[in-house]
């Protein structure tokens, strides 16, 4: 199966296929080893921080292993010296280095993957950082609070559109924003992009061999421009996941999202 493991090196029982590196630390932007909760952090945890994968244009990973412990190395394909000698403010080339397959698949996590063609900010060049700013390298999210690093940031639309209709109707339409979220009427569709359809339905009693890397991984259901589901939601979520909130909640908003069974 394709792990759902910390580090490891994947080997197909295909022995034609290279091993692969494994785990969810590959999106963690540490060095290998597991970090401890946040408030108890030591010296370790911010020598583990690999910097280079937020801040280093072209730059990619693999998990190598010494001894009996794996660990995270630069790619052999990277000069590292040169890496860090480019190094800058995240762009949404690294962003997208884990965010656009995060959950899963292309598309799983937001619905819609921001390329030019499919998101008119990144159309007029613009960088998830300026809606998702920072703060001592804590970064404000715009989804569950649970995932939140900056609980007193509302990374939210109106920070920029506060007052977005214009014409006969604009002050209709901008009351409406008070109890209907700007992406239930702006993102009709989920997965508009041909190229990046996401998943819809994930079966793991069923798995699947992916025939180019040579591992196992679950049956997947695929679909693109359908139509989200609504729901009001208060930044907050349910267990198992469902958004939480109400109508009779002040601080709920009508929300589109994507259901995954």
């Amino acid at each position: 199966m394709v792990g759902h493991n910390w580090i490891g090196i994947l080997q197909p029982r295909d022995a034609s296929k290279p091993a692969q590196p494994g785990g969810c630390v590959q999106c963690h932007a540490g060095l290998g080893a597991k970090p401890n909760p946040v408030g108890k952090l030591t010296e370790a945890d911010y020598n583990n921080i690999d910097c280079l994968l937020c801040h280093a244009p072209g730059y990619k990973r693999t998990v190598v292993k010494e001894g009996d412990r794996f660990r995270i190395a630069p790619d052999p394909s990277i000069d590292v010296l040169k890496a860090a000698q480019s190094v800058g403010k995240p762009t949404n080339e690294m962003c997208l280095r884990c965010h656009v397959g995060a959950g899963g698949g292309p598309n799983h996590k937001h619905g819609v993957t921001p390329t030019k063609d499919s998101d008119v900010h990144v159309a007029k060049g613009m960088q998830c950082v300026d809606c998702h700013p920072s703060r001592k390298h804590k970064v404000a999210g715009g989804s569950d609070l649970k995932a939140q690093e900056l609980l007193d940031v509302k990374v939210a639309c109106e920070n920029c559109h506060s007052t977005p209709h214009k014409g006969e109707k604009a002050k209709i339409l901008d009351r409406h924003t008070a109890r209907i979220a700007c992406q239930t009427c702006h993102i009709p569709a989920v997965a508009r992009d041909p190229k990046m359809p996401t998943i819809v339905a994930r079966d793991w009693t069923k798995p699947v061999l992916n025939e180019k890397t040579g591992l196992y991984g679950p049956t997947n259901k695929t679909a693109g421009n359908f139509g989200p589901e609504y729901a009001w939601w208060n930044r907050f979520m349910n267990v198992p996941p469902e958004p939480a909130g109400s109508n009779s909640d002040p601080k709920s908003k009508t929300y589109p999202w994507n259901r995954t069974e």
